[in-house]
């Protein structure tokens, strides 16, 4: 029988809790994928929701937790694996996806591949010859970024099945408001230099150095004002750090935020503070919004952000270099500002979801015909 044609080609994504980047990759790539004639759906936690564009991808709810659990895995891959009997491929997404994934596929007798967005690291007993199991028996394993894939021996894939993705961003993070308007679209009537940031409110996000160099960044810039899109568990704790620190009044902990691309274009310059990144996805959206980025040297930020062209790497945790990058750019307008259109023409050439999509499209076709 031959392989699917991407004309008729049906992939059935498997996704762990999550919030940010991988909730928003899984639903850009179903949307793009429908584009190019592949037709995606998803199983998911009951909470997931899809970005606009994805709107009419099938969702169907499942009991995926972020943590082992052999009823509740065994459980999740049975269901998986009989919704997947009517699908060319399965494709796990996250290492806890990657698991289902491959749990699922072994019992309904489907290719699969997965996708890791994080850098991996290996990890001890039980957890670890599950991660093995699921990366070692992939028809294919997508890495977000190079930084990603000299990781994924913890995964126990092969190199030549390891095939480097990037993540892409949607044609609508390129059309986003002027800097006034934005501000008048997000009611933000500071006039003075706003830097956002974006992402799950999470210790690897490292956004407790991001308002330590706020402490800092104050005392040289009175008038700043650091916005911080997003939700999670660290969120009390910066509020505190904040108070702590005296600068309550320059930090807004906003929450989440439907308007992030928005929010992006209201700010001078956004900040990436992570401790660790698979790749950076609001480093994109942000560069394609026209903005420079200051961000970790980690991971695959390293590939997104090119060092004195789109913005600047500072090392990781280190509040006292990451105020002085964002206090540099903030007195040079002009340098922020050469920097910003040439992240925006990176993006557009390397980081589209078209290319995204294209991509992924030729990987399943890839996969498929192997035996």
């Amino acid at each position: 029988m031959a392989a699917d044609t991407p004309a008729t080609m049906r992939v059935l994504m498997v996704a762990r809790p999550a919030e940010g980047g991988l909730r928003r990759h899984v639903g850009l790539l179903c949307a793009g994928l429908a584009n190019r004639g592949v037709a995606a759906g998803l199983c998911a936690p009951h909470d997931w929701s899809m970005p606009p564009e994805a709107a009419d991808v099938p969702i169907w709810p499942v009991d995926l937790r972020d943590r082992p659990s052999p009823a509740a895995d065994l459980r999740a891959s049975l269901a998986v694996a009989r919704l997947g009997a009517g699908f060319s491929l399965i494709h796990g997404h996250g290492a806890r996806g990657a698991w289902i994934a491959a749990l699922a596929a072994t019992l309904s007798r489907k290719p699969y591949v997965v996708t890791a967005h994080n850098l991996a690291r290996p990890l001890p007993g039980m957890p670890g010859r599950l991660l093995r199991f699921s990366g070692g028996r992939a028809r294919g394993v997508v890495a977000v970024s190079a930084a990603v894939a000299a990781t994924l021996d913890a995964w126990g894939a092969p190199m030549e099945r390891i095939r480097v993705i990037p993540n892409g961003v949607p044609e609508s993070a390129f059309d986003v408001p002027d800097r006034a308007e934005a501000r008048r679209r997000l009611r933000i009537v500071h006039r003075g230099p706003l830097v956002a940031a974006a992402g799950r409110l999470a210790r690897e996000r490292g956004f407790a150095t991001l308002v330590a160099a706020g402490a800092r960044l104050t005392v040289e810039i009175p008038d700043l004002r650091v916005v911080i899109a997003g939700a999670g568990p660290e969120r009390d704790a910066l509020a505190a750090m904040a108070t702590s620190l005296r600068i309550s009044s320059h930090i807004d902990l906003c929450g989440a935020l439907n308007e992030v691309a928005t929010l992006l274009a209201a700010a001078d310059l956004v900040v990436v503070p992570s401790l660790s990144e698979g790749q950076g996805l609001v480093a994109l959206e942000a560069m394609a919004a026209g903005r420079p980025v200051v961000a970790s040297r980690v991971g695959g930020l390293v590939e997104t952000v090119q060092e004195g062209e789109t913005g600047l790497l500072t090392p990781p945790g280190d509040a006292e270099a990451l105020a002085h990058a964002v206090a540099g750019l903030l007195r040079d307008r002009t340098r922020a500002e050469r920097m910003g259109m040439q992240g925006r023409e990176l993006v557009a050439q390397r980081y589209t979801l078209e290319g995204m999509c294209r991509s992924t499209a030729d990987y399943y076709g890839a996969c498929l015909r192997k035996r």
